[in-house]
């Protein structure tokens, strides 16, 4: 850290600790809100599938399976071999950070190469169907109609952010490793697979819910400090180009800091259902630096670069905006 970032490091957090003491009501319920959200929707939604995920990359046969089903397409498309089809389905089923960390495990199993991992984790870390029906549409928007909306138009910002990045280092061809290689483990006992399943599961869920908290405070001594009214001068340009009406702005800027937070505030705003949408769907494809520190988390241990990744969010986001609105028109 040079000398002028850690100026600016250490002004933040002495700022940061006199807000959170100088208003100790305001950050409980920014807690207890952030608590709340992964208690309710993040631990029964993705608790489960993390550990069933974990199970199936213990299984050799299961792996073997998948790999030659999914070669084909999987090479024609995104050029990565057929394991890759894990994170980009199960990610897009389960929900963050569930493409990020099957493609690190994948990456640590030595399953795929560093530049598959690399070109997957662009496009396969995204919004679960479960949080966008039972969240967004039921609780918040109050019509499941517009689920298949929402969720068709993430499938295919993701896709063609794959599509993109198949040209990423394309001189450096796809994961060739023989299939022997998935025996090359030492056989584990039944219990001890579980057990190691469930214990890194819990770790990974704690860990997400850590973050949400810490950046539901973080949206709320923003709110505070008025520091959020600066940063929506920021999406004035935003603004204008897509003529949403100004008092979403801010509820956009919060929601690129924290989802679950932003996607509330839009949901319960005064603007029209159209501009809901597509504010909504930039959040959810965008997915937040709530989401992107849990997914540098988990890229960082098994050293795949975060580039990669934040690139095609950012790409996505363009991508979902452009067919939002071709779906609006047509």
């Amino acid at each position: 850290m040079n000398k002028y970032l850690n100026v600016v490091y250490t002004i933040f957090v002495v700022l940061f600790a006199i807000i959170l003491f100088s208003y100790p009501t305001n950050v409980f319920n920014a807690c207890k809100f952030g608590l709340t959200f992964w208690y309710n929707n993040i631990l029964p939604s993705l608790f489960p599938f993390m550990i069933i995920t974990g199970l199936i990359l213990e299984s050799s046969l299961l792996i073997k399976l998948i790999r030659i089903t999914f070669s084909r397409v999987m090479g024609i498309l995104f050029r990565v071999s057929g394991v890759g089809s894990l994170p980009v389905i199960l990610g897009m089923f389960c929900g963050f950070p569930v493409g990020a960390k099957i493609t690190a495990d994948l990456y640590d199993k030595r399953l795929i190469s560093n530049v598959e991992a690399e070109r997957l984790i662009s496009f396969c870390n995204n919004c679960g169907p479960i949080f966008i029906i039972s969240v967004v549409c039921l609780q918040l928007l109050d019509n499941i109609q517009y689920a298949s909306f929402i969720i068709i138009v993430q499938i295919l910002s993701a896709f063609s952010v794959g599509i993109v990045f198949r040209n990423y280092k394309k001189n450096v061809k796809h994961s060739q490793q023989s299939d022997s290689l998935i025996n090359t483990n030492t056989p584990k006992s039944i219990s001890t697979i579980l057990n190691e399943n469930i214990i890194n599961s819990a770790y990974t869920v704690i860990n997400i819910g850590s973050f949400i908290i810490f950046y539901s405070v973080l949206l709320e001594v923003l709110h505070i400090s008025n520091i959020s009214t600066i940063l929506n001068m920021f999406f004035i340009p935003i603004e204008n180009l897509l003529h949403i009406e100004p008092s979403l702005r801010g509820k956009l800027a919060m929601g690129l800091i924290e989802i679950s937070t932003g996607v509330n505030n839009v949901a319960i705003s005064s603007g029209t259902i159209l501009h809901k949408l597509l504010l909504i769907n930039i959040i959810i494809n965008w997915g937040s630096f709530s989401v992107h520190s849990q997914t540098s988390n988990i890229l960082q241990k098994s050293n795949i670069s975060f580039k990669p990744y934040i690139l095609g969010k950012l790409l996505q986001t363009v991508f979902c905006i452009l067919y939002t609105i071709l779906f609006c028109l047509f």
